[in-house]
């Protein structure tokens, strides 16, 4: 259903909002966080029937890379 891939976009989308903040508190540079890979997969869900997956995946390789810099969760 759209409705629900929407509802989980937006739900990724706030995780890397909480993810940048808390790393920025943390003395993260801007430039470090902006270098974060996985942002930029969130945009192929798109053209995904299995987004369900790929947004899971995103998140923990999100998750990865945050604790990578630095920034807790």
């Amino acid at each position: 259903c759209e409705l629900d891939k929407i509802k989980m976009l937006m739900k990724i989308v706030l995780h890397y909002s909480k993810l940048a903040n808390t790393s920025l508190d943390s003395g993260i540079r801007v430039q470090k966080i902006l270098e974060i890979k996985s942002k930029d997969k969130i945009t192929d869900v798109k053209f995904e029937k299995d987004y369900k997956t790929l947004l899971s995946n995103i998140q923990k390789n999100m998750d990865q890379e945050f604790n990578n810099l630095g920034g807790s969760q």
